[in-house]
């Protein structure tokens, strides 16, 4: 059945290609290396497409991607609010809470990467990442279970798992952000305003990694 089989490869194919691009590109890669790493996830999102749209058959709707209006922008721009005023003190306490270790091995791999290649890394995280585990995987295992709920969380949890390659016992902190975003997209249903606050976030994050260019 191929969405049963392009489920799995969507949920398991990103961590087992993080920790095949790690083990060959090493723990501190170049511009270039990060770069054709992210091209490879790029990868995965062109095949769920083009199984939505020539194997299955079925429209992008399918996959919450719709026509943006001015909710999609509005609400998404709710759940940017949330990733990056309110989402940062609470990943803090709950990485004090578990004693979980610092963030900073997966910093280190991105820290002083031009501002150019951060926007990449962003945009990919937020689009591929959106669409993989809530647009495509949600709507698919709802459709398999009968259950929302059920997918919701499996989804939610690869996403953590997905986390753990780059970030170690850190990925908690992902895995309940991958809570958050996955109750949002079961609110609202629209992929688009997943990703626009996926990116938003992770853009905001990441340009604080930029080299401060001399004065």
């Amino acid at each position: 059945m191929p969405t049963v089989a392009t489920l799995l490869i969507a949920l398991a194919g990103p961590p087992i290609f993080g920790i095949f691009a790690q083990r060959m590109l090493g723990k501190s890669p170049g511009v270039a290396a990060q770069i054709i790493a992210d091209l490879g996830l790029w990868a995965f999102l062109v095949m769920i497409l083009y199984v939505v749209t020539r194997v299955e058959r079925r429209p992008l709707a399918s996959i919450g991607l719709k026509r943006p209006t001015w909710s999609t922008i509005v609400s998404g721009l709710m759940l940017a609010f949330v990733v990056l005023f309110l989402w940062p003190p609470i990943a803090h306490w709950l990485g004090n809470v578990l004693r979980l270790p610092s963030y900073e091995r997966g910093v280190s791999q991105l820290r002083g990467l031009p501002v150019w290649a951060l926007l990449f890394i962003a945009l990919t995280g937020g689009i591929v990442e959106e669409t993989l585990y809530r647009g495509y995987a949600i709507e698919r295992l709802a459709s398999l279970t009968g259950r929302y709920w059920l997918a919701g969380s499996i989804a939610a949890l690869a996403f953590g798992l997905a986390h753990v390659p780059g970030w170690g016992a850190y990925a908690v902190v992902d895995f309940v952000f991958g809570i958050m975003a996955t109750l949002f997209y079961l609110w609202k249903r629209d992929l688009l305003a997943n990703i626009i606050a996926h990116v938003a976030g992770l853009a905001v994050g990441l340009l604080q990694l930029a080299p401060v260019p001399p004065r």
